[in-house]
């Protein structure tokens, strides 16, 4: 219980001081414990007040006592998107340090045995299922394909997504000292902090779509409270210069977006939505594209958030100055993401196959999140089974990961904000599509015929 009296510190309540008492585990206010009262719904129970909160209420049926404490965390978790207030972040249980070096290639092999393969059956009973509703085949297009895919990652037809985290991985990186961004690295912490108050503009999106939003230090320059700590280093290296990162470093970072990516899962998340925050991320995003796609700096770069003709000039200079200083090997991808990479994008490649070893699904956003994806899917392939595509970017090179990936984007939106704001669009279209799918009639109940493909194309 120590972690709920700082859950639900009620800065407004009059009762306030009684927060910072010395045993947490028996302190009991019914204005934080209670859902009733946090929900402004009085019960009318008789009870007292103590210098421990409130005692004696006659109409509560839990025992407010550290034996309780399971049932009100879950009370907790049910009732913090209605007071506006997101759970705490589990607290990712870390691969352990090695004794000396490893060779990252056997861990990703090892990873790659480890995700099971997409279950065939549960798949086909999905695709009945939706064939069996009373609508034309096939009929919500690629939003029963999705719902078809979870069920064969999952392994059941019984498709839940009703809970739901967004990761913000935040990250610092080097090649912003060459003058590709309009703002400078503080920014990055600036936004982190916004993000794990609630306040960004993910976390006001995501509150509509019912989704926890937790913001994830991987490697920014600043420490910033309330910011879940998978702290790599200070920032990447100018990768203008050498490498971005060592190999160990890049391990790590994989290693902490996977661990991530399971600790929500063990937490009861149902699907995983990716975010980053890292001024200077799509620099290094469109260095990685450019390389592991075999285009042009010019085709993959973009403006990212808004910069000049001279900017733009800049940004594709300092890019192609950081391939040309590294020579990373095209057909080595963790050579490629630790010359070239940052740390947001190590950790979401690591958090896509963490997904894809719990057989959670996970959505692809923008840019940064698109070139994770291709990170992860060519480091450890069985990972692919795990990602559903959302958005299609404003940047130039969006549509051709996805292709690469072998996806295709449901919403074309030229969003370019990032923070994961793509990628939660796509979960009331996902929730309007269970809808149909659990509770639509069928075509048995109906008397209808059901429909049979006949080949040819629709009209």
């Amino acid at each position: 219980m120590q972690n709920s009296s700082s859950f639900f510190c009620n800065r407004d309540c009059k009762y306030f001081p009684c927060h910072k008492v010395e045993d947490p585990d028996t302190f009991n206010c019914l204005f934080c414990y209670c859902p009733l009262y946090m929900l402004g719904e009085r019960c009318g129970g008789n009870f007292k007040y103590t210098k421990k909160g409130i005692k004696n209420c006659t109409y509560c049926t839990v025992p407010h006592r550290p034996d309780a404490a399971e049932y009100i965390r879950t009370r907790f978790a049910e009732i913090a998107q209605t007071a506006g207030i997101a759970p705490s972040a589990p607290q990712p249980e870390l691969f352990p340090s090695p004794d000396g070096p490893r060779d990252p290639q056997a861990v990703l092999a090892a990873w790659n045995a480890a995700i099971a393969l997409p279950d065939a059956e549960a798949a086909r009973r999905a695709k009945a299922h939706w064939d069996g509703i009373a609508k034309p085949l096939d009929g919500l297009g690629k939003l029963e394909t999705a719902v078809t895919r979870i069920a064969a990652l999952t392994g059941t037809e019984d498709v839940s997504i009703e809970k739901r985290a967004v990761a913000v991985l935040c990250a610092d990186n080097g090649i912003v000292a060459e003058g590709v961004t309009q703002t400078d690295a503080s920014v990055t912490a600036t936004m982190a902090g916004k993000i794990s108050e609630h306040r960004s503009s993910v976390c006001l999106m995501a509150k509509s779509a019912h989704a926890d939003v937790f913001a994830v230090d991987l490697g920014m320059l600043h420490r910033v409270d309330g910011v879940l700590d998978l702290h790599v280093a200070d920032g990447t290296a100018n990768m203008t210069k050498g490498p971005a990162m060592t190999a160990a470093q890049a391990l790590q970072a994989l290693e902490n977006g996977a661990a991530l990516a399971k600790s929500l899962a063990a937490a009861g998340y149902r699907i995983l939505v990716t975010g980053e925050m890292g001024i200077g991320n799509t620099s290094t995003s469109s260095a990685v594209a450019a390389v592991l796609l075999g285009l042009p700096v010019e085709a993959v770069t973009g403006r990212g958030a808004g910069l000049s003709d001279e900017g733009l000039a800049r940004k594709r200079t300092a890019i192609q100055r950081a391939i040309d200083c590294n020579r990373p090997d095209p057909a080595n991808t963790f050579d490629v993401l630790q010359k070239l990479g940052g740390f947001d994008l190590a950790g979401l490649a690591g958090f896509y196959i963490g997904a894809a070893l719990c057989r959670v699904p996970v959505l692809i956003d923008g840019l940064p999140s698109s070139v994770a994806a291709l990170l992860a899917a060519r480091l450890v392939p069985n990972c692919r089974a795990a990602m559903l595509p959302s958005h299609c970017s404003a940047e130039p090179v969006a549509k051709a990961i996805l292709k690469e990936l072998g996806l295709e984007a449901l919403l074309f939106a030229d969003m370019k904000l990032g923070e994961g704001t793509g990628a939660v669009c796509m979960l009331p279209l996902l929730d309007a599509a269970l809808a149909v799918y659990h509770s639509s009639v069928q075509f048995r109940d109906t008397g209808i015929e059901q429909y049979q493909p006949l080949g040819g194309t629709s009209a």
